[in-house]
Formats: structure tokens, sequence, C-alpha cells
């Protein structure tokens, strides 16, 4: 058997599976400031989704987030930090078309705090808490590496 042929299998299954990914790489990452932040104060988020594809990705808009956050926060053992609700009008945005190679940012803000199950909210303890993205991108859940905040007194 020739080189070629033992070759072509391969190729042929390399573009088979291409042909059939129909999910388009979608990057995101998190930036926070300030990353040390005294309780009582706020933290910028910005959530930073990129386009790596050859092709256009279906995106939730950035304002569709008005209503939740886009991110999830995770205290020093570990567990969840229940946000508090917002008020918001719930409108729904269309998708937008994230073209190759071009990005959106998401931005927001942590005010140090969570809710204290009665449908408010309390500043949270002094620590370490874990941040990651979590939004919404080619019909999947985009999450990004954590990011650490430190809220001091």
């Amino acid at each position: 058997m020739s080189a070629y042929a033992k070759l072509l299998p391969l190729l042929a299954l390399a573009a088979c599976h291409s042909a059939t990914d129909v999910t388009p790489r979608l990057d995101v990452s998190l930036s926070l400031s300030p990353t040390t932040a005294v309780r009582g104060t706020v933290v910028d988020v910005a959530v930073t989704v990129i386009n790596r594809d050859a092709r256009a990705a279906l995106m939730a808009d950035a304002r569709s987030y008005g209503c939740r956050a886009p991110y999830d926060v995770t205290d020093a053992s570990g567990r969840t930090v229940g946000l508090p609700g917002r008020i918001c009008i719930a409108i729904a945005y269309a998708l937008i078309e994230l073209a190759p190679g071009a990005s959106i940012v998401i931005r927001d803000q942590w005010a140090l705090d969570a809710t204290d199950g009665a449908g408010g909210a309390r500043k949270v303890d002094i620590g370490p808490y874990r941040m990651r993205a979590r939004v919404q991108g080619a019909n999947q859940e985009l999450v990004s590496d954590p990011v650490t905040v430190t809220v001091i007194p």
C-alpha cells in the first residue's frame, strides 16, 4: 500500500470532522477592577467574548444581561454566593452575529453583595472570592477561567 493510500483515510476523517463541527470556537475571559476591593465599594466587571472561528457565531446581546449577572461568584469554601435579584424590564433582545475575529464586551459591576434570602441584599464577608464569566454564545454556555477578588475591611 502506498503512502498516499495510507494517508487518504486520515484526510477523509479530518475533512469529515471539520465539516460536521457546527459549534464555532468562542473564547471568553473575565477581567476585574480592582481585584482587591474595600467592603462597601464595587468591582467593575468586563466579560470579553472573541470569535476565534472562521465562521460567524450567534451571541446573546450584551444588553440581555441587564436582568442577570454575566458571572457567578464563589466564596473561599467553593460555595456559590447567591447574587441579589435585579430590577429590570424584561426585553428580549435579538441575538447578534459575531463575525470571525470580532469581539463583544459585556460590562457590569458587583457591589460585593449577596442575597439575604428575603429578596434583599447584604454585604459579603471579608476574604477571597472567585468569579467566572457565564454567558451564552453559539447555542452553549461559555465559562471563563476564574479570577480572584479579595474583599478587605
